[in-house]
């Protein structure tokens, strides 16, 4: 997440882990290596709705998406999440496109993640993993400007190695600049 307009107060949340409905697939019962990231995503979503994608019919919109927070969020980025709308609207773009101006030698890791995206039910894993798949295969990333804030949505293989090392598959992430 590109949040240059939240800039100026580094308050820090650290979330309380909870039961959820064990209905859903939260990203514990999906992806039990993600706590293992030390900052890996709390257990409550704090968006649910769809993502969009406008330039990519083959993966056009995928229901039932949830968006957690890392256990360590800056406030903004919490609050933020927590009043966006039902449908995300994005396009893919090649991720070249935006990783020289932004990151130029600098590699991300889990401090740099706003949100983690995942499946909200078992059944929809298979969209998910299909947009994963051909976002790593293209070098693709997501992009979306809402409120004057450029949401950046990428697959979790662009954090550091030491990140990705301890995950054996990968998720979206969006991340705060």
């Amino acid at each position: 997440m590109r949040i240059s307009d939240f800039s100026g107060g580094d308050v820090f949340l650290n979330l309380e882990l909870e039961k959820t409905d064990s209905r859903t697939a939260d990203p514990i019962g999906i992806f039990p290596e993600v706590r293992k990231c030390s900052s890996g995503p709390a257990l409550d979503a704090t968006w649910k709705g769809r993502l969009k994608i406008y330039n990519d019919p083959e993966h056009g919109e995928m229901n039932g998406v949830q968006a957690y927070p890392p256990s360590r969020v800056l406030r903004k980025v919490y609050e933020f999440s927590k009043h966006m709308p039902e449908i995300l609207g994005f396009e893919l773009i090649p991720r070249g496109d935006l990783w020289p101006n932004l990151f130029q030698n600098y590699c991300l890791d889990r401090r740099d993640i706003g949100l983690y995206f995942f499946p909200g039910f078992i059944e929809r894993c298979e969209s998910y993993f299909s947009l994963l798949e051909a976002m790593e295969a293209g070098d693709l990333a997501m992009r979306n400007l809402m409120d004057g804030i450029e949401l950046l949505i990428f697959t979790s293989k662009v954090l550091s190695f030491d990140c990705q090392g301890e995950i054996s598959y990968y998720f979206l992430i969006l991340v705060q600049l």
